[in-house]
């Protein structure tokens, strides 16, 4: 009796190590967290992630300070590991735009409340961490006005090459076509912005910015050229906040006064949450 009982427990044992262990529920790999410094985030979205960027600008020329006042909301997704698309405005939803000149009232919000709206879309083209190179392409399809209607389309490249582990250089460059209206000055332009951006800390980054638009038709007669500072605070991986202020019109070849000078400046106050 004693050797049928031994037999059956060895037998036992056997089977369980043939057997094995039990299957371990499968775990889902861990995304990495989202780089809190500027100059190691991706140019696109990582998939799945989504980021809603929204902006307060503030006009500050010279006998119109906060008037207007623009909020402009923006969301940004990951569609896959290489292409994010969006919704942009720029400048927004115009607010507080009457001001007094001369006893006479100026509307500054002149194509309305709500006069905006863009679909943009980047696709990534080449990432070299080992080169500290980037490249993506970059197209918007959008309207400059509803009323008029100035539909566009803008293709070009966004590229940003690192160096000394704290420094960048980016460039948004591109060719901005007029769809519609093109009668009311809705033609081919160049949109060339350029920053610098500084990583002063792992959180904060500084910027150097310039833009340069010029119609294709008009470069030396309708051109606009803007410079600014900006910097951006990494409270955590998923929140920014920032500020902006700029000259928009330092110069022109049409503009005079008020239009293309240090008087005419804005101020932007923005701030971003990922998911």
């Amino acid at each position: 009796m004693r050797v049928i009982t031994v037999v059956a427990m060895v037998v036992g044992v056997v089977r369980v190590a043939a057997a094995g262990a039990p299957d371990e529920p499968d775990v889902p790999p861990v995304s990495p967290p989202y780089p809190e410094r500027f100059i190691d985030r991706p140019l696109v979205l990582p998939t799945k992630m989504l980021a809603i960027h929204g902006v307060v600008r503030v006009n500050l020329t010279a006998d119109s300070v906060a008037s207007p006042v623009w909020i402009a909301p923006s969301a940004f997704y990951g569609v896959m590991p290489k292409l994010q698309v969006g919704i942009v405005h720029d400048p927004g939803i115009c607010l507080f735009g009457d001001r007094d000149f001369l006893g006479t009232t100026i509307d500054e919000c002149e194509g309305g409340l709500y006069d905006d709206f863009a679909i943009d879309g980047l696709y990534l083209l080449i990432d070299k961490p080992e080169k500290h190179a980037s490249l993506a392409g970059h197209a918007t399809l959008g309207a400059l006005s509803f009323d008029p209607a100035l539909v566009y389309v803008r293709a070009g490249a966004l590229a940003r090459y690192t160096f000394a582990s704290r420094f960048a250089l980016i460039a948004d460059w591109a060719l901005r076509l007029g769809l519609s209206n093109r009668d009311e000055g809705n033609k081919e332009a160049f949109d060339l912005p350029i920053q610098l951006a500084v990583q002063a800390t792992n959180k904060l980054v500084l910027f150097a910015e310039a833009g340069l638009l010029a119609p294709l038709s008009e470069l030396t007669d309708a051109y606009y050229a803007s410079i600014g500072v900006a910097g951006l605070y990494a409270i955590s991986d998923e929140l920014d906040v920032g500020a902006r202020f700029e000259f928009p019109r330092i110069a022109g070849g049409r503009a005079t006064g008020a239009n293309a000078s240090a008087d005419t400046r804005q101020l932007d106050l923005f701030v971003t949450y990922r998911r």
